[in-house]
């Protein structure tokens, strides 16, 4: 159902970073994604992390979760899979409290 990938971040402002989750389409809107961002958040602040990046595709409607959460637009880069080439978005928290808080008050997020 799920797959995420966090590691301490290269960019120089961010603690930590979410390198992908993955909902299947039938779990979307349950707000499960909003469960795993928490219970990272979380972990991440217990491991002195204060700050996230995360990297959704450009071109994924349900990036739009990221801004929904307070997340602001970093950068882009170029990426491969396989052989093709695509584009990644970063949105980062320079705070996790207020990823956190914005977690807490959210409502649930539907299709793009």
């Amino acid at each position: 159902m799920v797959a995420q990938i966090v590691r301490k971040s290269n960019a120089a402002v961010y603690a930590g970073e979410l390198g992908s989750i993955y909902i299947l389409e039938k779990y979307r809107g349950r707000g499960v994604g909003r469960t795993l961002v928490q219970s990272l958040a979380k972990s991440m602040m217990e491991h002195n992390f204060d700050s996230m990046l995360v990297w959704a595709l450009a071109k994924n409607p349900y990036r739009r979760f990221y801004e929904t959460l307070g997340g602001e637009y970093v950068c882009s880069r170029q990426i491969q899979i396989r052989s093709s080439n695509f584009e990644e978005a970063a949105y980062g928290w320079r705070d996790i409290t207020s990823l956190l808080s914005s977690l807490s008050n959210a409502t649930g997020f539907g299709s793009p």
